[in-house]
């Protein structure tokens, strides 16, 4: 009962918050993301503009709280009348309790009955808007974004010192050596066709490794959503295509660079964030089904060759049955129609904050 009237005496004051496009409207919510997302700082700016002594705030990961029962909590919430309970980065050890409004953290994806699910990724680039104290333009602001990445906390950090404070946090998320080497592979990998019987092999041959253990991590790594491995478009594959929770993580944890696969993982996670299901194909990057949409990523190919691969490409685009086109790019601007697919050429910027 102590480590809960400690808990109860934390006031949430001065914080200051950049907009986010996810609320915590609802009675009974959990809010699932990955590391660094941030749901904790979202909780932290509605709570401090509650009544101080309506709600009580437990963090799980926080070292200081032990093993608090659920009756201990039960009691205490009664004994104070607590209207607000928030379950931060909760484990699950017992059946979450309710109140007038309970908010819970997670992770990974969890459906509990009578809740509300709500997800939250690191910022899209219209959120990294809000957080670039250095806006001038679009343009320049994504060349911010390209380079610092997507982590609210890095995005904050100073222009010196985002590559220490970006390794400094994910040294902490993955202690182990083996998980962390395996974190360095897949980041070498991002953008990259891949099967992970062979990703195993290469990996088994630096490091001691079981071939469960290789799995066991994988599967764990895209629950906590921090890679992605998308699945080829109506063909049955083994060959999947991999994608990281930021892009620039291939960038804090090797000197290797390689812009036009960054740029391709960029896009990726837009899609994603706003909720799009995506499939890849050899020569369309991305087709979302539900939207007769194909996506194409070409930083820099000059105006007359770009045209004439999308010409090369309208068969394909036939037999996907996608109506439109979007092929990103870095400068060049222009819409038109061949038949009947609409093909719209837009600077990543346009892309991300015209949908």
């Amino acid at each position: 009962m102590q480590t809960l009237e400690l808990l109860y005496q934390k006031e949430f004051k001065g914080i200051i918050a950049h907009p986010r496009k996810v609320s915590l409207d609802g009675d009974a919510i959990t809010l699932c993301g990955p590391r660094g997302s941030g749901k904790s700082y979202l909780i932290y700016d509605f709570l401090s503009s509650q009544k101080f002594g309506s709600y009580l705030y437990i963090d799980f990961e926080d070292l200081r709280v032990g093993d608090i029962s659920r009756e201990d909590i039960e009691v205490f919430i009664d004994e104070n009348s607590i209207k607000i309970l928030v379950f931060d980065n909760f484990d699950f050890r017992f059946t979450p309790l309710k109140v007038e409004k309970t908010i819970i953290t997670t992770y990974q994806e969890v459906k509990i009955n009578g809740y509300e699910s709500k997800k939250i990724y690191p910022l899209d680039f219209e959120e990294f808007l809000a957080f670039d104290g250095r806006f001038i333009s679009e343009k320049i602001s994504f060349n911010n974004f390209s380079t610092i990445g997507t982590y609210p906390f890095v995005a904050t950090a100073s222009k010196d010192s985002y590559e220490k404070s970006f390794q400094l946090l994910l040294y902490s998320w993955f202690p182990d050596a083996l998980e962390f080497a395996l974190m360095q592979t897949l980041s070498l990998k991002q953008g990259s066709t891949i099967t992970l019987l062979g990703l195993f092999k290469e990996m088994s041959l630096d490091y001691k490794i079981s071939k469960d253990k290789f799995y066991t991590l994988i599967k764990d790594l895209q629950a906590k959503k921090v890679i992605f491995l998308v699945e080829r478009y109506e063909k049955k594959s083994h060959s999947k295509k991999i994608y990281m929770i930021d892009f620039a993580i291939r960038g804090i944890l090797s000197f290797e660079k390689d812009f036009i696969k960054r740029l391709e993982n960029i896009i990726f996670l837009e899609l994603l964030k706003r909720g799009e299901e995506i499939y890849y194909t050899d020569r369309v990057d991305f087709v979302v089904p539900k939207k007769e949409l194909g996506v194409i990523s070409m930083a820099f190919t000059p105006e007359v060759l770009l045209k004439n691969r999308i010409y090369s490409l309208v068969p394909l685009l036939k037999q996907l049955g996608l109506k439109k086109l979007q092929i990103v790019t870095l400068e060049l601007e222009f819409s038109y129609q061949i038949e009947d697919i609409e093909i719209e050429v837009l600077p990543f910027w346009s892309f991300a904050l015209g949908n």
